[in-house]
């Protein structure tokens, strides 16, 4: 489940309840910050679309493609088409152009293939800066989608960058990684509490068919 900035928590819907609620959109232009409403109704047909599949959490329709549908569009490309870095000219990323909208018709008519781009992987290691490997691949995408990786490099080896952003998830989740250790600010330290949550968090994104 996701929480709103409301405080309400939703449940993402699959591809074929979203199909049902009319939520799969019809976008035939492509669309990228600063982008507004038209006649078409892109920007609020993405909106619903993200709002539905988790990934976009303001709350609000608005029409208007700001750096909240942005960041929900980069949730999006990260977790079904392993696109998790890069820039709006050299990749698109943060945007929809033709290959974003294929796949969002694909997930919207199928329903599998987002499923099939999750990460598979369990933590079984504590990280650390320095250390490099799949696994901090992994995290590191985790790290973008939980909102605290601004940076969103995916190099596969744990940097500075990687550090501040788990520290950032530590404190995220504080009650549960922070707060049995006795700990008030994050370390940055990949270590078994942050694992646990880490694990936990996929492991719930495994069970939904987005």
């Amino acid at each position: 489940p996701v929480q709103l900035p409301n405080g309400t928590w939703v449940q993402p819907m699959n591809a074929a309840a979203g199909a049902a609620a009319g939520v799969c959109p019809l976008i035939t232009r492509n669309l990228s910050e600063g982008a507004r409403e038209g006649a078409d109704r892109s920007v609020s047909e993405l909106q619903r679309f993200l709002t539905a599949t988790g990934d976009y959490t303001y709350g609000s329709v608005t029409g208007y493609f700001g750096s909240f549908t942005t960041a929900a569009v980069k949730r999006f490309q990260c977790r079904t088409m392993q696109l998790c870095s890069g820039s709006p000219d050299s990749n698109g990323y943060g945007t929809v152009g033709p290959a974003t909208r294929a796949k969002i018709a694909q997930v919207c008519a199928g329903g599998s293939a987002a499923t099939q781009t999750m990460p598979a992987t369990t933590f079984t290691r504590n990280l650390r800066v320095g250390d490099s490997g799949s696994d901090v691949t992994a995290l590191q995408k985790l790290l973008i989608r939980e909102d605290v990786y601004p940076e969103a490099i995916v190099s596969g080896y744990f940097g500075e960058l990687t550090r501040r952003a788990v520290a950032r998830f530590q404190e995220k989740y504080a009650s549960e990684i922070l707060t049995p250790a006795g700990l008030t600010k994050g370390t940055g330290y990949f270590g078994s509490l942050t694992r646990a949550k880490a694990n936990a968090l996929l492991a719930a994104e495994a069970n939904f068919d987005f």
